[in-house]
């Protein structure tokens, strides 16, 4: 089955490659972040029992839980993220 897009959906397509350079600068982003404020990130230096719970990048979700409608730290980190309970 073929979905054909409304016009309004074509105009909001956005090149392959303007995603990933924004992915991109990203990555740059958190890895700047995890620079300045020294934490070791857990997928760099993988242990047992390891989770993200005080990455400075997990904060974000924390510091504006309630002006955003979304994660804002899936936002900045791609990899997977684990919290404990």
């Amino acid at each position: 089955m073929q979905y054909v897009l409304t016009e309004d959906e074509y105009k909001q397509l956005v090149q392959r490659s303007e995603v990933d350079n924004r992915t991109a600068a990203l990555r740059v982003v958190r890895e700047v972040v995890l620079k300045a404020t020294g934490f070791h990130c857990i997928h760099e230096t993988p242990a047992k029992n390891s989770y993200c719970d005080f990455c400075p990048i997990s904060r974000l979700k924390l510091a504006h839980e309630q002006d955003v409608k979304y994660d804002v730290a899936k936002l900045c980190c791609d990899l997977s993220q684990h919290y404990s309970k």
